[in-house]
């Protein structure tokens, strides 16, 4: 699963669930968040450890590190 499949389903689960909300809980700011959602920068080690961490292994990190690559040779 990917971050954008796994927040629609968390979101789906607990009306409570927000981007915002999941960003603090892996102790990232929002907007690094959102960036890294976009696509628009790669994410650290240390964040797709953290998103492993408290997604309980759902999303496929080695899949979204190098989606993320290819999106940055696209220019």
């Amino acid at each position: 699963m990917d971050l954008d499949e796994y927040l629609f389903y968390e979101k789906k689960k607990n009306k409570e669930f927000s981007d915002t909300k999941f960003a603090k809980k892996l102790g990232f700011s929002t907007g690094y968040f959102s960036r890294v959602l976009k696509k628009k920068q790669l994410p650290s080690a240390h964040f797709l450890y953290e998103l492993d961490k408290h997604s309980e292994g759902k999303i496929d990190i080695v899949k979204m590190l190098k989606e993320a690559y290819e999106q940055k040779e696209k220019g």
